[in-house]
């Protein structure tokens, strides 16, 4: 993964333009996430068109240091969806070739971009038994949002630095989610996330 240069920029202009996904989290976190709506649905889709197989990709965009105050945060401007991928039901491989053609495409784009984050699918629906009852279905801690050990795995084994994060699609029986995982303390742990909407998002990748 290519270092990401740090830019200065006033994280208040993105947060006044953008909802938190949760305050209290906010408020603790290390690191701050802002995600284009647009983004956040194409990811949804592309989850729920996978079926019962992952499916995931990179968010690229731009690593910010807040002039005055002292706080690191990510800008997402676009998604690539991963090529050249080895996918199942419960893991999603990268490989050389996933590299080479997010490279291309953030070459062609030439906006100064790099890859932020990396996202992927869980058919979480598709992991219950299709006789057990939507009530129990709707419970079941299978479906909630987690990072596997392989999801893990892969994040601490090629995005190591502090500031890298993963966002996961969840398609689950109660609907589709998103939740963005990154360092905390030494650990990866859920983050907030901010979400910019699209009228936003646009006027930031002028």
């Amino acid at each position: 993964v290519v270092e990401a240069p740090l830019t200065e920029r006033e994280i208040d202009e993105l947060i006044s333009r953008s909802l938190t996904d949760d305050d209290e989290l906010e408020a603790a976190s290390p690191l701050r996430v802002f995600i284009p709506q647009e983004i956040l649905d194409e990811t949804r889709e592309l989850g729920e068109a996978a079926g019962n197989m992952e499916t995931g990709g990179l968010l690229i965009g731009h690593l910010h240091r807040d002039p005055v105050q002292p706080v690191l945060f990510l800008e997402v401007t676009a998604q690539i969806p991963a090529a050249h991928t080895s996918a199942s039901a419960t893991s999603l491989s990268f490989s050389d070739e996933t590299w080479f053609a997010a490279r291309a495409a953030i070459a062609i784009r030439n906006r100064g971009e790099q890859p932020i984050l990396w996202w992927h699918s869980h058919p979480s629906k598709w992991f219950c038994n299709e006789s057990c009852p939507m009530e129990q279905r709707l419970k079941c801690s299978m479906q909630q949002p987690f990072l596997s050990a392989d999801d893990l795995l892969l994040h601490r084994t090629v995005f190591s630095k502090a500031w890298q994060a993963a966002l996961l699609v969840n398609v689950a029986d109660a609907g589709t989610t998103h939740t963005v995982w990154g360092w905390s303390e030494g650990s990866v742990r859920q983050l907030p996330f901010r979400v910019l909407d699209n009228a936003s998002a646009a006027e930031s990748t002028r």
